[in-house]
């Protein structure tokens, strides 16, 4: 149970490192696709290997890194996101200006 418990975790964590790639990508429709992967895994992984005294230490020495990586990657995506917003914000105030400079031109 120990090598299928390490593998599980692994897997785990690579789909993190990945996940966190294509963050830093921008790559938004890979990073939903793969964050729904990853939930899927985690959840599969501690359906099979729940949290039992014969697994609390390793979860006691892995969870704090999961959960740090994890809060990581919910900053990266929140200020990618913000990002995102504010271009898209700015795209839609030019282009009001646009129709309003045509609008004036075209009165004239």
């Amino acid at each position: 149970m120990n090598d299928l418990l390490h593998h599980s975790w692994k897997q785990i964590t690579a789909l993190s490192e990945r996940l966190a790639e294509l963050t830093a990508q921008q790559a938004w429709e890979e990073v939903m696709a793969l964050g729904k992967e990853r939930h899927d895994a985690i959840v599969a992984h501690f359906e099979r290997f729940p949290i039992t005294a014969d697994t609390i230490e390793f979860y006691q020495q892995n969870l704090p890194v999961l959960m740090t990586a994890e809060q990581t990657l919910r900053e990266k995506t929140t200020g990618a996101h913000l990002e995102a917003l504010e271009a898209g914000l700015a795209q839609q105030a030019n282009r009001r200006a646009i129709n309003s400079y045509h609008v004036v031109d075209n009165a004239r």
